[in-house]
């Protein structure tokens, strides 16, 4: 599956991974994600994506603001769990801090 993630600079080019992305699944609609850019990958990388395909998008979004990550390890209901609404993945994401989940 394949999925299309946007940033928008600031002035200064700086915190990209602090901004909500706007993301497209597959060959879909771009659409604003529901967390932030660091939360988007660190989701993916819970969902099986591996670290050097993580490593090299985030460089992508630093540098040029847009990446495309196409891996058979994110499955659709992956992605459209990016785009719930905040609340529910919001939630998910503070219980999985709290037992230790997140890197």
């Amino acid at each position: 599956m394949k999925i299309r993630i946007q940033v928008l600079f600031n002035a200064t080019h700086t915190n990209t991974l602090q901004h909500p992305p706007i993301v497209s699944l597959g060959d879909g609609v771009p659409q604003s994600a529901r967390c932030l850019t660091y939360e988007l990958f660190d989701y993916l990388r819970r969902a099986g994506v591996s670290d050097n395909e993580i490593d090299e998008a985030v460089r992508e979004i630093e540098q040029v603001g847009q990446t495309v990550l196409e891996s058979a390890a994110i499955t659709e209901a992956d992605l459209k769990r990016i785009l719930e609404p905040p609340d529910d993945l919001g939630k998910v994401l503070i219980a999985e801090a709290r037992q230790g989940k997140l890197s």
